[in-house]
């Protein structure tokens, strides 16, 4: 955004339709929070603009050079507007000082004192627990495109819609980008999976009917659309289900609706929260009250959930600041900066806790905000923001978990590839022990593509995986499939060529 949008908001700003978050870019930028892999709620909608869901608000926020702004486009009938600012406030956690922090950890690490002036304002979000929680069962051995696709199947299929605001004038709208009310029916959903989801400024692409249960509404959301010759785009948005609207949810529909062996996940984690005493997102809520190890301890005993995904939990939702979400990124960080001895082994529960306890040494109580730093300059979509010396480039997919003995060639490219999806790959024990690159269609019916994974293995995949039962046929599957296409949210397309 120019000086002259810059002015035209800030006049908006006083007009009440934006309104201004407080957050210096130091403290707050858009680009290293939102489409980095800590939610899949968000959609880039315009120059430094992205639209979102944060509990039952539908808000659309845009980066300044020096704030950033929000607006309310919709809320559910329990949604206070007087608590906006509130809800922001605490979703972006801006009680708590990244500047501060981030000045200790410069002189505790110098790799973090190298790439943090690249990735300032990268903070950590506080999500809800429950939406935290089933975002990550959805995102094992999974990509961000895909990961979106299912996170939103589940929020148009039973979520409440979210009933749009007032707009504003129009004159008022135009200074600042907002488009006029769009027409009822559409839905993020009905973007393909392998369509880049709202990226840029573009339109959405052609629309599929939705596989799989549907909601019987879907609202009209007046306010920032996406632009493309003149012409505003379909918007809607959906609060996340509560437990009773999913427990409304079959694994036969799930499945049907492309979440492949998540599916059972999902069921059965709902089934066993509904039992929990007083609720189960009380229970989750509670969870904030008590200690990391006693946290991880009960999100694992719950259907689809290993270490990785309850140390994201823990991180982005549980107030446990010094998580640590070990995924090959973070791997290699590890092995490269702090501790070497580590190349080679497998990533079993008690690695992974070393690995913890080396970056609450280094980082203190707030280590989970640092490694996110440290996260984000090892994505190969932010390696441009790097001078080239501070690059990480990876030729081999040996620099990841265990050794790439035994592996092919075709397989190795293929876990180089996958890591251009911009999120280190969460796979977990409990997944079936694949690496599922294609988009759209489940892991284990219709027209799937998987890559072994042999307990060690290299690449993306984490060594402690259990072999798949069905390795064999999906791996010949694969082989017949000859190349396929995966996309992730920026629109880059990464070929995946099976020999």
């Amino acid at each position: 955004m120019g000086v002259a949008e810059d002015a035209l908001a800030a006049e908006v700003v006083g007009r009440g339709v934006w309104h201004a978050l407080g957050a210096p870019p130091q403290e707050l930028q858009l680009d290293f929070c939102l489409p980095t892999g800590q939610s899949f709620r968000w959609r880039l909608t315009g120059e430094k603009e992205y639209t979102g869901v944060i509990g039952n608000r539908l808000v659309c926020l845009r980066q300044l050079e020096d704030d950033v702004l929000y607006r309310v486009l919709a809320r559910g009938q329990d949604a206070d507007p007087a608590a906006d600012a509130t809800v922001l406030h605490d979703y972006f956690n801006l009680d708590t000082s990244l500047g501060h922090l981030a000045t200790g950890w410069a002189t505790s690490c110098s790799r973090f004192r190298d790439v943090s002036p690249h990735f300032p304002g990268a903070r950590m979000l506080r999500q809800d627990p429950l939406e935290c929680l089933f975002q990550f069962i959805c995102s094992s051995n999974n990509h961000i495109s895909r990961i979106h696709g299912m996170v939103e199947r589940l929020c148009s299929s039973y979520g409440t819609p979210l009933e749009p605001t007032t707009p504003p004038p129009p004159s008022e709208g135009a200074s600042v980008g907002t488009a006029a009310p769009v027409s009822a029916g559409a839905s993020l959903m009905d973007t393909a999976e392998g369509d880049t989801p709202f990226a840029g400024s573009a339109k959405p692409t052609k629309r599929h009917a939705a596989r799989g249960p549907r909601s019987a509404a879907a609202t009209t959301v007046g306010g920032t659309g996406v632009f493309k010759d003149g012409e505003a785009s379909e918007l809607s948005f959906y609060a996340f289900p509560t437990l009773q609207q999913l427990s409304k949810a079959t694994e036969e529909d799930l499945r049907a609706a492309g979440f492949g062996y998540r599916a059972r996940f999902i069921v059965g984690a709902t089934q066993a929260l509904l039992a929990k005493p007083g609720g189960g997102r009380a229970w989750l809520l509670g969870l904030r009250q008590v200690g990391l190890e006693e946290a991880m301890e009960a999100l694992t005993e719950l259907p689809g959930i290993g270490p990785k995904v309850a140390a994201c939990i823990c991180l982005f939702s549980l107030d446990k600041h010094q998580s640590i979400p070990v995924d090959t990124h973070v791997w290699q960080i590890a092995v490269r900066y702090y501790c070497p001895a580590l190349r080679g082994k497998s990533l079993t529960k008690k690695i992974h806790g070393e690995i913890q306890q080396v970056f609450v040494e280094r980082f203190g109580p707030y280590a989970g905000w640092a490694h996110n730093t440290l996260f984000i300059s090892e994505l190969a979509s932010q390696q441009h923001r790097l001078p080239e010396h501070l690059r990480q480039i990876k030729t081999q997919a040996a620099t990841a978990i265990g050794s790439t003995r035994g592996k092919s060639r075709s397989q190795a490219r293929a876990n180089r590839n996958h890591e251009d999806d911009g999120i280190g790959e969460l796979d977990e024990p409990e997944g079936p022990g694949t690496l599922d690159v294609e988009n759209g269609g489940s892991d284990d019916g219709g027209n799937p593509m998987h890559r072994r994974n042999r307990g060690g293995g290299s690449g993306v995949a984490a060594a402690a995986v259990a072999e798949p039962q069905h390795g064999k046929r999906a791996l010949g599957r694969w082989r017949q499939q000859g190349r396929k296409k995966a996309v992730d949210m920026t629109g880059t397309v990464v070929e995946v060529m099976a020999t």
